[in-house]
């Protein structure tokens, strides 16, 4: 298996947008799998004093080729300026659940056609008809062969 696979935390302000993030990254594929933990205590330095805020905390699996998409989702979905996003490297881990990492962010690969609509259809159609002179309105119109 040549996939690298990550572990990614984040800190977020409250349940609703935890919630919010965790669904979204899923749902896009840019992680397998997003555990939330309702309520840390956060103990940082801020503008030059030290804070103290209750927060949730993110913890994000997913493999390297989706890394930068998250981080750009995350930071487009953040109500923080300087949101934490921390991408650690899974050393080893059990070898079904990193292939099932790997496989829930693997995108399908498109195998069915797409059925056209009736309007396509027809313009498709048309297209290959063979043009034929309008002599009343002296322009071209395509005639489909029955």
């Amino acid at each position: 298996m040549n996939t690298k696979f990550f572990v990614v935390l984040i800190t977020v302000p409250n349940l609703a947008e935890g919630e919010k993030m965790a669904q979204r990254l899923v749902e896009e594929k840019l992680a397998a799998c997003v555990n939330l933990f309702p309520e840390i205590k956060s103990f940082y330095w801020w503008k030059g004093k030290i804070e103290k805020s209750p927060e949730v905390f993110l913890v994000v699996k997913t493999i390297e080729s989706q890394l930068e998409a998250l981080k750009k989702s995350v930071k487009a979905m953040h109500s923080y300026s300087v949101p934490e996003i921390i991408a650690l490297p899974i050393v080893e881990g059990f070898p079904p659940y990193l292939s099932w990492i790997q496989e829930s962010l693997t995108l399908p690969k498109k195998t069915k056609k797409i059925r056209l609509s009736a309007f396509q259809a027809k313009a498709k159609k048309l297209a290959k008809a063979k043009p034929v002179l309008n002599k009343n309105k002296k322009m071209f119109s395509r005639k489909q062969k029955d």
